[in-house]
């Protein structure tokens, strides 16, 4: 790799490039499978991408901060002690059980004016569930977006009572959103989907077939995740500065 070309092109020499996209449009678009040995490409095509979101974003005219645990702005919920049965409920987009998150970012930053709060319901969610939320049919998109949002609202209702009544904006995002925002294929919340088979030593390390081209982020080792991503980010630099 000598340079990078942007979409206007405009172009950038470097001796080293790192690339932080999705490992699959990195390989597949941005450099092209042909400058790629059979091998790397036949470990790339058969990992699979993992799960996506579900999140809600409200803006409510009360505020909650005092509902929420001294020093913390999250609420987890879990219907079950049994970490494989909620992945079940996750699997089969079980919105009545599976496990979600409840966040008042205005308990950390006055992002909202005084008296009202900043709510974000989020929970993980399959790509293809209903149909891929029927993404075709605006219409029973649109509905299935709604059904869904109000019944995570109704179970937040347990923590938060009467949070329905006090909403004044909100916003959905599907997998379908997060996949048109991040361009990550399937809306992949965590890269590679977290199986055995693709953690760790199994992913994709961040030296590539080419000599100078590194990967970085949620599709190479260690995992996904918040502090994976870093170590891989670290990783990717420490090689470079090592010369390897």
């Amino acid at each position: 790799a000598e340079a990078v070309q942007t979409e206007d092109g405009k172009q950038y020499t470097c001796r080293y490039v790192v690339s932080n996209a999705n490992a699959p449009d990195t390989v597949n678009k941005l450099i092209g499978r042909e400058h790629f040995p059979e091998s790397y490409l036949k470990k790339l095509d058969n990992m699979v991408p993992g799960l996506s979101c579900f999140v809600v974003y409200l803006g409510v005219d009360r505020d909650y901060r005092s509902d929420f645990p001294a020093g913390s702005h999250v609420i987890l919920q879990n219907v079950s002690y049994n970490a494989l049965e909620s992945y079940r409920y996750i699997r089969e987009g079980d919105v009545e059980k599976m496990p979600f998150a409840l966040l008042n970012f205005s308990c950390v930053d006055n992002v909202a004016p005084e008296g009202k709060n900043v709510l974000n319901i989020t929970t993980v969610m399959p790509y293809a569930w209903n149909n891929g939320w029927h993404y075709e049919d605006r219409e029973k998109y649109n509905a299935l977006k709604q059904e869904t949002a109000m019944t995570l609202v109704k179970r937040v209702e347990k923590i938060l009572p009467g949070v329905s009544e006090h909403i004044e904006v909100m916003e959905i995002m599907t997998p379908k959103s997060l996949e048109s925002y991040s361009l990550n294929p399937k809306g992949a919340i965590l890269g590679w989907d977290h199986t055995v088979d693709q953690v760790l030593m199994k992913r994709l390390p961040q030296k590539t077939p080419i000599a100078n081209v590194r990967l970085s982020g949620a599709w190479t080792f260690p995992a996904g995740g918040q502090s994976s991503v870093l170590i891989s980010g670290l990783m990717a630099a420490e090689k470079i500065l090592d010369g390897k």
